[in-house]
């Protein structure tokens, strides 16, 4: 989401007399926009540099504090904000044997976070060369000429695409439901399936993962461990490949 569109959306929300925000997220853009905007009650994790603008109900004292999973610090606010002792665990089940596609993600938030086209089609011809012939593209509104060329590829092949750069989200998610197993980018598409407990393997450049975020998510990370706006063009191929092997095998798929 862009700063513009938060910021017309608190906007709006102030305009009509809220003056409260409980943010279970991170991201410090959402604690600076509602500072800026004036609410007089923020509510946040207090994550990293969060803890300095915040007062009330912070998870973290100091920077000495235990972390906690991201899970886990939206759980503890919400029991601390609402006097609440316990919340329900909303994830979703579904049988992976009755699912049909492998989702490929290439949306991204950022050219940071694109592997290469090249790979991504080498990765969908591994799993078609495993057996699956059902593809999901999840793509970005402005993505269809990479969705063609993916497509474009296989056309001599006994495989079959979905391609969702011009659907909703809305139009997306029943598809979702019918996958697998994700491949793909550190985008919205990754935490969704792995909410709806999908193994998911995520591929990560220029942002270190969070660990114990979800047992669904099996990150790809560069091997030195060092994370730039380049970083993602150098995890090889290869080193993929092995890695999904690895899952598929763990999920009996």
């Amino acid at each position: 989401i862009s700063y513009l569109k938060i910021l017309r959306a608190l906007s709006l929300a102030k305009s009509q007399g809220v003056n409260e925000v409980i943010i279970l997220h991170q991201s410090i853009k959402y604690i600076l926009i509602t500072k800026i905007l004036g609410f007089k009650a923020i509510e946040a994790p207090g994550q990293k540099f969060q803890r300095f603008f915040l007062r009330k109900n912070r998870v973290y004292k100091n920077f000495f504090t235990q972390k906690l999973s991201p899970i886990d610090e939206s759980k503890y606010l919400v029991k601390k904000i609402f006097s609440v002792s316990n919340i329900e665990n909303n994830n979703f089940i579904f049988n992976l044997k009755k699912k049909k596609y492998v989702a490929i993600a290439i949306a991204t938030s950022g050219p940071e976070k694109f592997w290469t086209l090249d790979n991504y089609i080498k990765v969908i011809d591994y799993f078609f060369q495993k057996g699956f012939k059902y593809f999901l593209l999840l793509s970005g509104k402005n993505q269809s000429v990479l969705e063609s060329n993916i497509c474009n590829s296989f056309n001599l092949k006994n495989i079959n695409f979905i391609r969702t750069s011009n659907l909703t989200i809305e139009k997306i998610i029943p598809y979702l439901k019918e996958t697998k197993i994700y491949f793909g980018n550190d985008t919205g598409f990754s935490h969704l399936t792995a909410g709806y407990q999908i193994p998911s393997i995520v591929i990560y450049g220029n942002c270190e993962p969070f660990n114990d975020y979800s047992k669904f998510i099996y990150p790809i990370v560069p091997k030195n461990k060092i994370f730039t706006s380049n970083s993602i063009k150098e995890i090889s191929f290869e080193h993929v490949k092995n890695k999904i092997n690895i899952i598929l095998e763990k999920n009996n798929l």
